[in-house]
């Protein structure tokens, strides 16, 4: 040994050893017997080996509480880094306040663990430790306010807030948050859905309510993010984890449970939405106070009388429930099922409802209104509580190819099959390529008995990327009627890739029949 103080040491646990037969006595003594810490850390893992997770922990937790060997902190920190699970975390936390054990490091590890996995309480508990100890960081005042908040702990939160504004550099902490100014938080994952925070950089001025429509899940960006970036808003979002979900299993009062902790923080609180967005808005935004509503074209598919027949169980009021908060509502009555939809469900239900009916919009009403300029107006006139005007849509509209493709629609229901391909046509005069369009212009050149141009049309489609899965369906319809089934068999073969129904099925087994006969 270098020195005294070691010998001396040594031998006090040596004379210890032979009064009393201990493990513990045992492995301290080896410890400091040995100078390498390579060597010290395999006398660790052997002491522990054969134990579970749980029972290394609290073994080395009953250590550090009064001694403070580098080989059992070092892998005690070490080994909190590798929990994945909220339970986990939950007893981690239970056994640090048994023990009484506080290391920075630790704690800080720990902090950002349980806030993953939406453990606010106990996130708050360790990164309180850490900030009593060393000198406050903008981070920890930062995330020390977002975790009181979504406590629902306002004075806490304002506090840290306040702390966070103070110490906030824009150069030096522009690396926190992502480059429209959020930091994103995870507040409840589920195998569906998952709940999460967008906490802006400033002191926000409210809070809006996000949903995700039927081509998002969580994998891409919000709705119209875009439009809420400039609005000094903090953003709660309920997003989807699989692109067949409908929040059917999600009810206003498990969201009003999950959020009403997060949404008392706000005297000014919004919620928007298109589609099944907008219908997130209005279901989910009646439970959210003192809220204003944005609809664009509120429909849920999965609901099982307006939408395709799917095999979930949907658990919301088949009729929709009151809504007494502001609503804005733009809608196209035109669209046969947003119209049977407004009469039935939207109408009885929004008793506070300002209605805007925009024609030939189609249900991409976010897609008209950006065409035609008025997009980005709407959202400003929302989110400043003003009135939305839509004064310059009408003359605007001829410089939407969504107007005219609805208009082609319209005009091919009325049998004005050669008014429906010029429609169409000034619709691919404006966007080259677009598949909506392409295949109103095919339904219409097979009303005339065109086939080959219906065809022509299709196939442009699909070599554009199309998702429209009634592109493929339609063509294959065509390439039967055509007596070549091989080219049916293909283009359903690739959607086979990635889509499975009944009519796909069905379409298949149509195809391989007729070549079969042809041969």
């Amino acid at each position: 040994m270098k020195n005294i103080d070691n010998i001396t040491m040594l031998k006090h646990y040596a004379a210890l050893l032979k009064e009393e037969k201990n493990a513990l006595l045992q492995q301290e003594y080896e410890l400091n017997c040995t100078e390498s810490f390579r060597e010290k850390s395999k006398i660790v893992q052997q002491s522990l080996r054969g134990k579970r997770l749980n029972e290394r922990l609290n073994h080395i937790a009953k250590l550090l509480k009064h001694r403070r060997q580098s080989p059992y902190l070092h892998y005690f920190r070490e080994k909190s880094k590798a929990v994945d699970s909220k339970k986990t975390v939950q007893q981690l936390t239970k056994l640090s306040e048994q023990q009484q054990f506080m290391d920075v490091p630790y704690a800080r590890q720990m902090a950002k663990k349980a806030a993953r996995f939406g453990l606010f309480e106990q996130a708050s508990v360790y990164l309180e430790q850490v900030v009593k100890r060393v000198e406050v960081t903008f981070e920890d005042a930062f995330n020390l306010n977002v975790y009181y908040l979504l406590q629902g702990n306002h004075e806490q939160a304002r506090n840290w807030e306040q702390h966070a504004q103070a110490l906030y550099d824009e150069q030096q902490h522009a690396h926190f948050f992502s480059a429209d100014g959020y930091k994103k938080y995870v507040i409840q994952k589920t195998a569906d859905y998952t709940l999460e925070f967008y906490k802006w950089k400033g002191v926000a001025r409210g809070a809006v309510a996000a949903f995700d429509t039927v081509e998002l899940t969580r994998k891409q960006a919000l709705f119209s993010k875009y439009y809420v970036n400039n609005q000094q808003l903090d953003i709660v979002a309920l997003r989807r984890n699989r692109m067949n979900y409908f929040y059917e299993n999600l009810t206003q009062a498990h969201y009003k449970t999950m959020t009403q902790a997060i949404f008392s923080n706000y005297a000014n609180t919004y919620a928007y939405g298109t589609s099944l967005a907008g219908y997130g808005a209005v279901y989910y935004g009646a439970v959210i106070p003192n809220v204003r509503i944005l609809a664009f074209a509120p429909r849920n598919s999965g609901h099982p009388q307006y939408g395709i027949k799917r095999k979930i169980t949907f658990e919301h009021e088949l009729q929709l429930p009151t809504v007494t908060a502001p609503v804005t509502l733009l809608l196209d009555l035109k669209n046969d099922t947003d119209r049977v939809y407004y009469y039935e469900q939207l109408k009885p239900a929004l008793v506070n409802c300002t209605f805007l009916p925009i024609y030939y919009a189609g249900h991409r009403v976010p897609r008209y209104l950006k065409e035609t300029g008025c997009l980005r107006t709407t959202f400003e006139q929302f989110f400043a509580d003003e009135p939305i005007a839509l004064t310059s849509i009408r003359e605007q509209r001829r410089e939407s190819p969504e107007y005219f493709t609805i208009l082609a629609e319209e005009l091919r229901k009325h049998h004005h099959y050669r008014w429906a391909i010029q429609a169409s046509e000034q619709a691919l005069r404006l966007s080259q390529g677009f598949d909506r369009p392409l295949y109103q212009q095919a339904l219409a050149w097979q009303a005339l008995g065109r086939l080959d141009e219906a065809v022509r049309c299709l196939e442009e489609a699909l070599a554009n990327n199309t998702m429209l899965i009634k592109v493929t369906y339609l063509l294959s319809d065509l390439y039967n009627e055509l007596q070549q089934p091989e080219k049916a068999l293909d283009v359903l073969s690739i959607l086979a890739e990635h889509h499975q129904s009944k009519s796909l099925t069905n379409r298949l087994h149509k195809a391989e029949q007729l070549r079969i006969q042809l041969q």
